[in-house]
């Protein structure tokens, strides 16, 4: 899904979206001119191995990566900063312009020093190459294409209205090709070796079955204590372990609060309204919904999913050339028997109702009649057709009223009680009565606070930045708080005596799990040679054996994580008889593998193209990270922060 979703965004039709809302909500031409007009040359915004990244650079790249993620966002809804967050994309436009332009221009100097230079006729051929251009967006604006080809005049206009010379622009192709011709040149360098692919698969595809040694922490810690443990012995592990134990600082001081309701604050009926009104969206009735036709595919067994997968992609091509036999088909041979005798239409749904994969795959359709990628969902394979679209109803104001005026009221009070109760600190420097006046005149109840250790509470940290006698205040949406610190604690070592109970128990709670890793010790030799029985003679060992796991079977793997078994870590053996070890908060595990499923042939064979493009591209991506990351390690660079801030 994720990359169908990727795919979507680097589309030329989100490209030419993109660009129509930067056009029509921000106004490019007027951008552009402030771009020409606010910066000089001679300014920079970050020095990469000596050569500048200009401000009108840098503002012309901040102002493409805002309208993006703009765009993004209403693609995508409520996915979008989840899914910007899962591909690395900082939601930070200036923050993401920066880090995009100081990549590229790494990567335009690694270019030159390998020796690339431009090939005349492979720069026309990309020049008509659709794809190449959606990588180079703003330097080459959807609306400058006819017919996939660049306007000439369309090219001139653009560059003119941008403040872009023909060179600059030029050269700017220029590093792009060379650029994309590196950075293939690089991912290519990566090599999946067979062993590897087969490796893979073993672990994606085959079944394993395990012997799992739980070495008891009760069961060890119960045996343990019943040695005793001489006074000498807990002095010494007090002494070396006497942080452990410190008392920690602590406050006291006494608190005024104050209730938002009667501090004299009014809200307006126009002021009520004209909340409403900018924020009717958070006042919804009904949320949008969607109504989507479906054909499902379903996948009986693993070994089928490859071939169902190329018949939906057969389907979804033919549904492509002829959207409204979209119903005909699902009657034919959606395997939703239900959905199907109605032409496979599913009831309107809303966000968080549906398979994560369907609803997010239902609300990326634009338009009515729009079909959908294939996608995997908890029922199989599955193509979409947007129906229809019914837009949220909002509650009305007369419904919502109360809840308003009680926001706004929380509000405004946050903001007078902040200024009053500075006011009144400041006048405190002064006049010893400030304090004591706006307390009787705004109503505020007085409260002592006993000592209180540094914690997340409010009023803990309120007391723990001032000193002795001083005051601050806060806000909360329940209310106003003034806090006057009276008196401090001071951290302190207790005496061994307040103490030696909870220096006894980690005492041995520390000899139970050193107990623990000896058992373990003890145990892998005969686990591995499969003499079970001699491990089961040893104290605190259970043994359990495992039916054949699956890295697809999460059930069966949630059991083992509840036990404390990291599930995840056991397909990483790879060899009959090999043995894995870990320790978890209550437990000690020792794993070893029995037995692996009979090799699939006809499986492998089926899977092991989509699993080498899998770990080509996976291992490719890798190769081309961690050279960006040498060419980071390698490089001087140095930002201008105080100009960066200026922009923001």
């Amino acid at each position: 899904m994720i990359t169908a979703m990727r795919k979507h965004i680097k589309s030329r039709a989100f490209k030419i979206v993109l660009w129509v809302c930067l056009l029509a909500v921000a106004g490019i031409f007027s951008v552009i001119e402030l771009v020409k007009t606010s910066f000089s040359p001679a300014q920079w915004i970050a020095k990469i191995n000596g050569t500048t990244i200009s401000y009108p650079e840098f503002a012309r790249k901040a102002f493409y990566q805002e309208q993006e993620i703009k765009a993004i966002r209403a693609q995508l809804g409520g996915y979008a900063d989840m899914w910007m967050q899962m591909l690395g994309i900082s939601t930070d436009p200036q923050e993401q312009a920066l880090e995009v332009l100081t990549q590229q221009l790494l990567l335009d100097q690694a270019a030159y020093k390998s020796g690339l230079v431009n090939d005349a006729d492979l720069s026309r051929e990309l020049l008509h190459d659709p794809e190449f251009l959606q990588t180079i967006g703003d330097l080459v604006p959807p609306f400058v294409l006819e017919q996939g080809m660049i306007n000439p005049q369309l090219l001139r206009d653009y560059l003119k209205r941008a403040g872009l010379s023909t060179a600059e622009f030029e050269s700017s192709l220029s590093n792009a090709l060379k650029r994309m011709i590196f950075t293939q040149l690089a991912k290519g360098a990566y090599y999946v070796p067979a062993l590897a692919i087969r490796n893979h698969f073993v672990n994606e595809y085959s079944g394993k079955k395990f012997t799992v040694a739980t070495i008891s922490l009760d069961t060890i810690k119960a045996e343990v204590e019943k040695q005793a443990i001489t006074d000498e012995e807990i002095s010494s592990f007090y002494n070396n372990n006497v942080n452990r134990y410190a008392v920690a600082e602590s406050r006291a001081g006494t608190t005024w609060t104050f209730d938002p309701a009667r501090y004299g604050i009014t809200i307006t009926a126009q002021e009520v309204a004209q909340y409403y009104n900018s924020h009717q969206s958070d006042y919804q009735e009904r949320p949008v919904q969607i109504q989507v036709r479906r054909i499902l595919f379903a996948v009986p067994n693993a070994s089928e999913e490859n071939d169902i997968f190329q018949k939906a992609q057969q389907v979804k091509a033919e549904l492509l050339q002829d959207p409204s036999s979209f119903a005909r088909i699902a009657q034919e041979i959606s395997a939703d028997k239900e959905s199907a005798a109605n032409g496979g239409l599913l009831p309107f749904f809303v966000k968080g109702t549906q398979d994560k994969q369907r609803e997010m795959a239902a609300f990326l359709l634009k338009n009515d009649g729009d079909i959908s990628d294939v996608i995997k969902t908890d029922k199989g394979f599955e193509i979409l057709q947007r129906v229809t679209r019914k837009g949220p109803d909002f509650k009305p104001l007369s419904a919502v009223e109360s809840t308003i005026r009680k926001e706004l009221l929380q509000k405004k009070f946050a903001t007078q009680f902040t200024t009053d109760s500075r006011a009144a600190i400041e006048q405190s420097r002064t006049n010893p009565e400030a304090i004591a006046q706006f307390v009787a005149d705004k109503g505020g109840k007085k409260q002592t606070v006993s000592h209180t250790a540094a914690d997340s509470s409010q009023v803990a940290q309120a007391l723990f930045k001032i000193s002795t006698g001083n005051h601050t205040s806060f806000a909360n949406a329940q209310e106003g708080v003034l806090v006057r610190l009276d008196t401090i604690t001071p951290a302190f070592n207790p005496e061994i005596t307040a103490v030696k109970d909870a220096v006894l128990a980690d005492m041995y709670l520390q000899r139970a799990q050193d107990k623990i890793q000896e058992v373990i010790e003890q145990i892998k030799a005969p686990l591995a040679a499969g003499r079970l029985d001699e491990v089961r003679k040893v104290p605190g060992v259970t043994l359990e054996q495992t039916s054949f796991l699956k890295k697809s079977d999460k059930n069966s793997l949630d059991v083992l994580q509840r036990k404390g078994i990291q599930a995840g870590q056991l397909f990483q053996l790879e060899q009959v008889g090999s043995i894995q070890t870990s320790t978890g908060s209550t437990n000690g595990y020792v794993v070893r593998l029995d037995e692996i499923t009979p090799f699939d042939e006809s499986l492998f064979e089926a899977k092991k193209s989509e699993i080498k493009e899998h770990l080509t591209k996976q291992g490719s991506m890798i190769l081309l990270n961690g050279l960006v990351a040498s060419l980071y390690r390698n490089a001087t660079i140095k930002f201008n922060p105080s100009q960066i801030s200026t922009q923001q």
